[in-house]
């Protein structure tokens, strides 16, 4: 695959080596270490670690530490943490946050090419609305992603080696070169149209007796010029890895569009076997102005001999679905194996309240035969991709109160007095007050002026978004 450099941000779970004390323990997020193995990769070495905590004499991640060669140091604040340190998030000190203010010091810190770690919960990525990428599974030990420099890439990633130990050390493994190299980095934006900013999901599972089944999915993005369409092509990995005494005997990938504005316009391979190799060919037709378009296309290609591929896809209803059978009796079944087949999707930016972001579950299975019987896994992702983002920054500009859930009143001072949001370019975006008041004054609407007296958006008017703006409370 082609290498798009692009704007791109680093997040990622790591292994650090602390002195803990046994009177207090933060949450790792309710994860168990079951033991030791050395399923996963090396252990890493040489990266520098902060645990963002609000207990800087006690962790509980002691438990789950297996590499020995981390420097490591505890901090109060994200804002603490140093270029080139790799951030690992205690639950218990994030559970304490005004919400708003850790999702800006999140996205400015992986904006500048920092890590962040998380055990357990990915909440602090994928609850994060100024975040441009998500991509995680329902369940793993560990989550995170990273920027990789190497290929220019945003990454999200979950592990679970069946060891939360393990996890760790798997995914601190991944982290520490893109740690290395995103101190003093600055990050690069894409130009053109082309299958611009690349993005990669990552999962890493083991299942004990049987086998791995890994993911390394990646998707590009592109608009048409007046921002009505959004393209995003999809280039799935999925490798199976059967352990000693088991064979892969099927393997299966499809995907669940989230929402009625995105549609499959393309995917390969078709139905094919008695083939060494099979070719992926997919591509749109983009507008770039006027009456004129481009044809965009992504071509690769992957071994199957002794397998079937079956297309069981639909345009009908935009599903996409493929069975690769795989001949378990051949060599192909005993040894690594990976298929790549593709698709892509396009989604209406102006649809409705809908907008230009990739909302969908990637779904992934492997089927393993043993001693005759067969043992399916299955993992699904959840991703979401805000293609081409802009973010809209809200200025609360002076309000002293915000409603919260179930009409609880809290003081301005407990919030930030300005929060984002991301959005695909040319997404219809509609205003409201975002349950903040001003004690003796009406909110009037936005303006991109502070001092303004008259509002330039009306409550709940909408517009479309185009590029990063930052909007300040009227309040008359």
């Amino acid at each position: 695959m082609n290498k798009i450099k692009m704007n791109v941000v680093l997040i990622s779970i790591i292994l650090v080596t602390i002195t803990i004390s046994a009177a207090s323990s933060p949450d790792t997020g309710g994860r168990e270490s079951y033991g030791g193995r050395d399923d996963c990769r090396p252990k890493a070495t040489g990266a520098s670690v902060a645990v963002v905590t609000d207990d800087l004499g006690a962790t509980g991640f002691a438990s789950l530490i297996r590499s020995e060669s981390l420097d490591s140091r505890a901090v109060r604040d994200l804002e603490s943490v140093k270029p080139g340190e790799i951030a690992l998030i205690d639950q218990k000190w994030h559970q304490k946050q005004d919400k708003g203010r850790v999702d800006g010091l999140v996205r400015d810190f992986i904006g500048k090419g920092g890590a962040i770690l998380a055990i357990g919960d990915p909440g602090i990525f994928s609850k994060n609305g100024s975040l441009a990428f998500s991509a995680f599974s329902d369940d793993a030990d560990v989550y995170g992603a990273y920027f990789d420099f190497a290929e220019n890439r945003y990454a999200c990633l979950s592990v679970d080696c069946g060891d939360a130990a393990e996890s760790l050390d798997e995914a601190c493994f991944r982290a520490t070169d893109a740690a290395r190299a995103s101190k003093g980095a600055v990050l690069a934006s894409g130009s053109g149209i082309s299958w611009g900013q690349e993005y990669q999901s990552t999962l890493i599972r083991h299942y004990s007796g049987y086998g791995w089944l890994n993911v390394m999915t990646m998707y590009t993005v592109v608009e048409e010029s007046n921002a009505r369409y959004n393209y995003y092509q999809t280039h799935y990995r999925l490798q199976s890895v059967p352990e000693s005494g088991a064979r892969t005997a099927d393997m299966y990938i499809s995907s669940q569009h989230n929402q009625n504005n995105m549609a499959l316009v393309d995917y390969s391979p078709t139905t094919s076997s008695g083939s060494s190799t099979v070719g992926v060919s997919v591509g749109a037709s983009v507008a770039t102005g006027g009456t004129g378009s481009i044809s965009l296309t992504g071509s690769w290609q992957y071994s199957v001999s002794d397998v079937m591929v079956i297309d069981q896809s639909n345009f009908g209803t935009n599903s996409f679905s493929t069975w690769h059978n795989v001949d378990e009796t051949k060599s192909v079944g005993s040894a690594t194996y990976v298929i790549e087949p593709g698709k892509v999707t396009k989604v209406d930016c102006q649809s409705g309240a809908r907008d230009g972001a990739y909302r969908c579950y990637e779904n992934y299975s492997i089927q393993f035969q043993k001693n005759g019987a067969m043992k399916k896994y299955s993992e699904r992702l959840n991703v979401t991709i805000i293609g081409l983002p802009c973010e809209i920054t809200y200025d609360t500009n002076g309000a002293d109160e915000y409603f919260g859930p179930e009409g609880a009143i809290y003081p301005i001072g407990s919030f930030s007095p300005a929060y984002s949001a991301t959005y695909s370019r040319g997404t219809t975006v509609a205003h409201s007050n975002h349950n903040y008041w001003k004690t003796g004054s009406v909110f009037a609407g936005y303006s991109t002026d502070p001092n303004a007296t008259a509002a330039q958006y009306a409550p709940y008017s909408t517009f479309v978004a185009t590029c990063d703006m930052t909007l300040y409370m009227v309040w008359i």
